[in-house]
């Protein structure tokens, strides 16, 4: 974190020291050094007439346009991307959208088919008689004690 409030939060100055503190050089006394501010001003020259000759060519149609047809059309990266994904694609895209309507939706429908199928068979069983409901748990506890019996534990 950097941290303007404390010294002790300024943890980002001096983080590539150890990386390169050896190879830091000293220009003061260089040429560079001694003409920053032409150099300053050269830059901002520079950048000042590239902008006005982009004005001048694109914004007010003065002079021909002087790029390239295939600076134009983007070195064709979008004919190109166009024609990679509207042919093989396309295609594989297609491939997976059946794939999840049919393999994926069948098992998620396919689950709730089931599930209704077997509902439909144990809501037999539910006839709200409490007299059944005792008699299938005598069932299952004669069972039970029948595989006890069996196994020879009892």
């Amino acid at each position: 974190m950097q941290l303007p409030f404390t010294k002790g939060t300024k943890f980002l100055e001096h983080w590539l020291e150890p990386v390169v503190h050896h190879s830091e050089r000293n220009i003061s006394g260089t040429w560079a050094y001694e003409n920053k501010w032409l150099l300053l001003a050269l830059a901002i020259a520079i950048a000042v007439s590239g902008i006005a000759a982009s004005i001048a060519v694109y914004a007010k149609g003065k002079f021909k346009v002087i790029e390239p047809a295939i600076l134009a059309d983007a070195w064709r990266y979008d004919s190109t991307v166009s024609s990679l994904i509207g042919g093989p694609g396309y295609k594989s895209f297609d491939a997976v959208a059946s794939f999840d309507a049919v393999v994926v939706d069948g098992v998620v429908n396919g689950a709730g088919i089931e599930v209704r199928r077997i509902s439909g068979v144990l809501s037999k069983l539910q006839t709200g008689l409490i007299r059944s409901y005792a008699a299938i748990v005598a069932f299952g506890a004669v069972a039970v004690l029948a595989w006890f019996l069996v196994r020879g534990v009892l």
